[in-house]
Order: C-alpha cells, then sequence, then structure tokens
C-alpha cells in the first residue's frame, strides 16, 4: 500500500516536472515572439522617419500627414502564431497528462499480473518470454506514468531485443519459421530508429 503512495507521489512530481519544463520552453517562445513584434514596431517607426524624412527632400510641407498605419501582415502574422504556438502547448500538455493518468491507472493491473506471472514462472508453467513481456510492461507502464516516454522507449527496445535474442537461438534450432524471425528483427529495427534521440 505504501509503495503504491510513493509511487503515485513520485508520478506526480514527474508530471509537474514536465508541465513545468514545457511552461519553461512556452515562455522561452514568447519571449522570441514579443523580440520580434518589437522588431516589427520598430521597423514601422523608421519607416515613418524615412517617409517625413522623404517628403522633406521633395520639398513637401515641414509637418507631411502621418500616414494611418494599421497593423503590418507580420505582426499580425505573429500574433495568429502566438495563438497557435498557445493551443498547441496546451494540447501537447492535455495530451502529456491524459497519457500520464492512463498509464497510472494501468499499473496497479500490470504490478498484479507480474506477481501472477512470477509464480507460473517459478512453478514453471509460463516460459521466460512470458515472464520478460509482464515485467517490461509494468516498467514500460511506470516510465509512462512518471512522464518519461523516453524511458519508456528504451524498455520496449530492449524487450524486443531479448526476443530477438530467444528467436535467433530457435530459428538456429528451426524450432520457430524464418517469418517469425524476420518478425522479430524488424520489430527490434523499428523500435531502434524510434528510440534514437
Amino acid at each position: 500500500m505504501l509503495g503504491g503512495f510513493v509511487f503515485v507521489a513520485a508520478s506526480f512530481v514527474a508530471m509537474f516536472h514536465a508541465l513545468f519544463n514545457e511552461r519553461m520552453e512556452n515562455e522561452s517562445l514568447r519571449g522570441q515572439v514579443f523580440e520580434l513584434t518589437a522588431r516589427v514596431d520598430k521597423l514601422v517607426q523608421e519607416n515613418r522617419i524615412l517617409m517625413i524624412a522623404t517628403e522633406k527632400a521633395k520639398g513637401g510641407s515641414e509637418r507631411p500627414r502621418t500616414p494611418t498605419i494599421a497593423p503590418t501582415s507580420e505582426v499580425l502574422r505573429l500574433r495568429g502564431e502566438v495563438s497557435r504556438l498557445q493551443s498547441l502547448e496546451r494540447e501537447a500538455t492535455q495530451a502529456q497528462v491524459a497519457k500520464m493518468q492512463a498509464a497510472q491507472a494501468k499499473v496497479p493491473d500490470a504490478e498484479a499480473e507480474l506477481e501472477r506471472m512470477t509464480k507460473l514462472f517459478d512453478a514453471k508453467v509460463v516460459s521466460t518470454s512470458e515472464f520478460s513481456e509482464a515485467k517490461y510492461k509494468l516498467e514500460a507502464l511506470k516510465a509512462e506514468a512518471k512522464g518519461d516516454s523516453a524511458e519508456a522507449a528504451r524498455l520496449r527496445l530492449r524487450q524486443a531485443e531479448e526476443e530477438l535474442a530467444r528467436a535467433t537461438e530457435l530459428h538456429k534450432l528451426s524450432l520457430i519459421s524464418q517469418t517469425e524471425f524476420d518478425q522479430a528483427a524488424k520489430k527490434v529495427e523499428s523500435l531502434r530508429t524510434g528510440a534514437r534521440p
């Protein structure tokens, strides 16, 4: 019971850190947008000064009329980009929280399944492969519950590599087909390309 509480507390801490990091990234993007907006405003001011200087050079009046300048398309584009980034950030945060909560909800069942598989494995009723699958499933769920999708991907890759090693041995002994061996190799290759940072 205490272990479950500690796991839930650790999960919430990990979720808080993930949200904090996303907020920091959002603040950085906002700073960049504000910097770009400031540059555009400066360009608009410089444009006004140039227009006044041009009027004076042409021999116009000392005080030319100041044109009404609507927000430039660049300013409008940047405002739209800020809104889009804020919306994407909200969606990403909601998706991450939902994924973490879904994984947290599955952890107790996975723990019970691993306990059951451990007893069956000790009694030599289930294979090493089945036991290993239950173990990796629990570890991956715990990583996802903490918001560590990279660790979950590494665990899935490690599991696939172990399955490929077993498939290689079974294939050498002609206990599995070439198709089954190729599927195990393909799964590892697929996870390797997805697990690269």
